[in-house]
């Protein structure tokens, strides 16, 4: 019984109060809602105009984006410059025939003339017995999510033809950018 009419007192002295508080409220006037507005529509304006001023750092990809930048290529799946390098990374190319060549271990620079390279390994199992080899970017493109290069050779004839991979005449790129800001990326 005590506990009853201790929560019935409870219950009155809170409703009490929420009651008076919404007297306060009803008798505020209509400048100072005016003047809570105003301020937070200033505090919007001034969000927004620091959002626009941030330092490209704070602007998602650490580098500094260009006024040519659009989301548009940046979503394009076919566009393989968009694209960031880890994603590439273990992706199988194609020939033109839809033939398997290898798969992409690392996307490199190279040291002399900055070009962009894909090192595919061709051949072997589980890494074993495989020759890597290094194929510019310029002869890889996307099609529908699949790397696709411009030829129609088979393994044993890319093999042949293109550069063994000697990691003395590459550098190593960081596979966090895409491989445009890795290309517009200072040596």
């Amino acid at each position: 019984m005590k506990r009853t009419t201790l929560a019935i007192a409870i219950a009155a002295l809170f409703t009490g109060m929420s009651g008076s508080l919404h007297a306060q409220d009803a008798q505020a006037e209509p400048d100072d809602e005016q003047s809570a507005i105003e301020q937070q529509e200033e505090a919007v304006d001034e969000q927004t105009n620091a959002d626009d001023e941030q330092p490209a750092a704070m602007q998602g990809s650490g580098y500094p984006r260009s006024s040519a930048d659009t989301d548009d290529e940046e979503n394009d799946p076919n566009d393989l410059m968009s694209h960031q390098i880890r994603d590439l990374e273990g992706k199988s190319v194609v020939n033109q025939q839809d033939e398997e060549i290898g798969g992409i271990l690392r996307i490199v620079e190279h040291k002399a003339s900055g070009d962009l390279y894909a090192v595919i390994s061709i051949g072997g199992v589980w890494g074993i017995g495989d020759d890597e080899v290094a194929m510019p970017l310029e002869n890889i493109e996307m099609q529908d999510d699949q790397l696709v290069t411009n030829t129609t050779y088979g393994s044993d004839e890319i093999k042949a033809s293109a550069e063994k991979y000697d990691k003395e005449n590459y550098s190593q790129i960081d596979n966090n950018m895409t491989l445009d800001q890795a290309q517009k990326h200072p040596n």
